[in-house]
């Protein structure tokens, strides 16, 4: 049951392992949780995704890696499809404008020094670690005192400059001289942003199993990305919720060198249009009326930020 927008058969020459062969062969002790899969025919053309649901578990961040291990273990379940139409991956960072003003340019100037950059890093850091007595050790009160008068007239140019934005008389100084203070502006880096997936299909039923296979998929997706009463204490007034599955995904192995890793995801959004060509198809199978063509559309978001070396690792 596949369609011209997720298959491309003269590629597809060799027949592919059954993406379900490993849960067919292993123990049955050992086994994974529900394995679904559509279309029928997927092992024909060996380029699939497979979505994996795990139950949700604190996430823990190794020292020397920064993608997050809280998926792991026996999955749930297991979701097979094809290759959607599009398939795009987007990295994106954040930068933020700022406006240093003179005093912010002056600080900037003074850590130009290496030495005075690492002195720097070392304060940050215990401040940060509670260790302000260590932090504020290396400022003596001549030290800042002389600091000080060296910020003073950078101060007095910020304070005057930010005046003249109030309106009044500074403003008016400020537009018969024809002069401007200087923002003395910076793009700042803030942060790397989560990569986000969407992976649609066209699903064509072409007859009654087919489209209860669908269904299956559909209700499954649902139900493992909403969240479950919490059952491990009290919780008589529903006042609390499990979070809903965590997903590890990959490409069969053919194709998956050439791509791209996941880092574990969340499902944020299923959309389903069930009349998926425009109008209302509809089919009948033991007496009822199924949906003939039905649009999937699922919205994925990684829970890790990416670092350099796990761009190098292949995600």
């Amino acid at each position: 049951m596949s369609t011209d927008s997720n298959f491309s058969p003269r590629f597809n020459q060799r027949t592919y392992p059954n993406p379900l062969s490993r849960l067919e062969n292993s123990d049955p002790t050992k086994r994974e949780g529900s394995h679904l899969s559509w279309p029928n025919d997927l092992n024909i053309y060996g380029k699939y995704v497979s979505f994996y649901a795990h139950e949700y578990k604190k996430p823990s961040r190794a020292s020397d890696a920064s993608i997050y291990t809280g998926a792991s273990g026996t999955p749930a379940s297991k979701i097979s499809l094809p290759l959607p139409a599009n398939l795009t991956n987007t990295y994106t960072q954040t930068y933020t404008d700022s406006e240093f003003g003179a005093v912010g340019d002056l600080v900037a100037k003074k850590l130009s020094d290496p030495s005075t950059q690492n002195s720097m890093i070392k304060r940050i850091s215990d401040g940060v670690s509670g260790n302000l007595s260590s932090a504020m050790s290396g400022i003596s009160a001549g030290g800042a005192i002389d600091l000080a008068k060296e910020f003073g007239m950078a101060a007095i140019a910020d304070y005057f400059g930010s005046r003249t934005q109030d309106g009044g008389a500074l403003s008016a100084l400020s537009s018969s001289l024809g002069i401007a203070r200087n923002p003395h502006m910076a793009v700042l880096y803030k942060n790397p942003n989560f990569r986000s997936f969407t992976f649609e299909y066209k699903m064509v039923a072409k007859n009654g199993k087919e489209s209860r296979e669908i269904k299956s998929i559909i209700d499954q997706l649902k139900s493992l990305s909403a969240p479950k009463p919490h059952t491990r204490v009290i919780n008589s007034n529903n006042l609390l919720w499990d979070y809903p599955y965590i997903w590890m995904i990959q490409f069969s192995e053919q194709i998956e060198e050439h791509l791209f890793k996941f880092a574990p995801c969340v499902l944020k959004s299923i959309g389903i249009n069930y009349h998926g060509e425009g109008q209302a198809q509809y089919f009948v199978s033991e007496g009822k009326k199924i949906p003939a063509v039905i649009i999937l559309s699922l919205e994925f978001q990684e829970i890790s930020v990416l670092l350099q070396d796990d761009h190098a690792n292949g995600y």
